[in-house]
């Protein structure tokens, strides 16, 4: 999930499914197998959380536009995975007080707080962009009358 040189989001939308599927046959059929697979799954998503984290740290201090315009379309649909699956989760496991499920959710809402901090760093540059694009154009507006 994290390359050296010029690290990129590599969580899929079909990794969050395949996470999410496990949780609910957890909640449908509780049993020790599903329970050790809704503990694996957790896993899974705090080393995603790790990895993101260390993303996010490298695009505030070294993203650049190419980087942000090249990966925010990405970045945005996998929050936007996450965000739907996470509220789905949310409002049907509300009631299930079982930790393995509530350790899940917590690492899951960790992890759409992650994507959301990254999209804003990559949005933010993107934003910058169209900022100087209109001071240019009113810079030259304001030559053109003088």
């Amino acid at each position: 999930m994290f390359k050296s040189i010029q690290p990129i989001l590599t969580i899929q939308t079909t990794d969050i499914s395949s996470l999410v599927g496990v949780v609910f046959e957890f909640f449908a059929n509780p049993n020790t197998n599903n329970l050790s697979i809704v503990k694996n799954n957790t896993e899974k998503v705090v080393e995603m959380n790790i990895s993101l984290e260390k993303l996010k740290n490298w695009a505030w201090q070294h993203a650049d536009l190419e980087y942000s315009k090249k990966y925010f379309h990405q970045a945005k649909e996998v929050e936007r995975v996450v965000e739907t699956t996470y509220n789905s989760l949310a409002v049907l496991m509300k009631s299930n007080i079982s930790e393995p499920i509530q350790e899940f959710l917590n690492k899951f809402e960790q992890l759409l707080k992650n994507l959301q901090s990254y999209c804003s760093i990559l949005e933010n540059d993107l934003r910058n962009e169209q900022i100087q694009k209109e001071l240019k154009t009113l810079t030259r507006r304001r030559l053109n009358i003088a």
